[in-house]
């Protein structure tokens, strides 16, 4: 298993934040999935602003409200790393590139649409995009999945969702509740027993 870094001792800069946001803005193919992987790397495992566990409560929560998760998940790690000027910082910055990108080539779209160029290199895109989300899934499955009863629910979430489309924010609830009945299950260890 791997060691998280120690929490940073000092808040990251909006500029440091700026910078950040922006490359993942810039490399951020795939959704959700490939986020989750370039978020551990770039903030949990290089610079030790936030944990594993940080981002993947991140989206978590941002399951249960609505809108775009991915936007939500930057806004909520830009309040966790500077407060409000954070998510300011963060989402800004984090959504510049795709804003510019779209903006471009929706003013290009009739000309390259049909163009066999693009699209090979989007079936291309596509592809490494599945491989990214692989990727980001096998990393969170290792850290998230413990024991069995976490490897049942993560199975059962799974079917729920490709075989029954079962709405995502009814699973995680779905799954909260499993974890606090299970907790309330389990017998207290002697030190829960000294605090009660």
């Amino acid at each position: 298993m791997q060691r998280e870094p120690p929490m940073m001792v000092s808040p990251p800069s909006l500029l440091e934040i700026a910078r950040v946001f922006l490359l993942l803005g810039v490399t951020a193919f795939g959704g959700q999935p490939a986020l989750l992987a370039l978020l551990n790397r770039d903030l949990a495992e290089r610079r030790g602003w936030v944990t594993s566990e940080q981002i993947t409560e991140a989206f978590t929560y941002t399951k249960l409200l609505p809108g775009p998760v991915v936007v939500q998940v930057v806004a909520y790690l830009g309040y966790r790393l500077n407060g409000v000027r954070g998510v300011f910082t963060a989402t800004i910055f984090f959504l510049l590139p795709s804003v510019a990108t779209m903006l471009a080539l929706g003013a290009t779209y009739q000309r390259i649409a049909t163009n066999h160029g693009v699209i090979a290199a989007l079936g291309g895109l596509t592809a490494a995009v599945v491989g990214v989300i692989l990727v980001a899934t096998v990393g969170q499955a290792k850290k998230a999945i413990q024991d069995a009863v976490s490897a049942v629910v993560a199975v059962a979430v799974c079917i729920a969702a490709v075989v029954w489309n079962v709405n995502p924010a009814l699973l995680v609830l779905a799954a909260g509740a499993l974890g606090i009945l299970r907790e309330a299950r389990r017998p207290p260890t002697t030190t829960e027993d000294a605090t009660r």
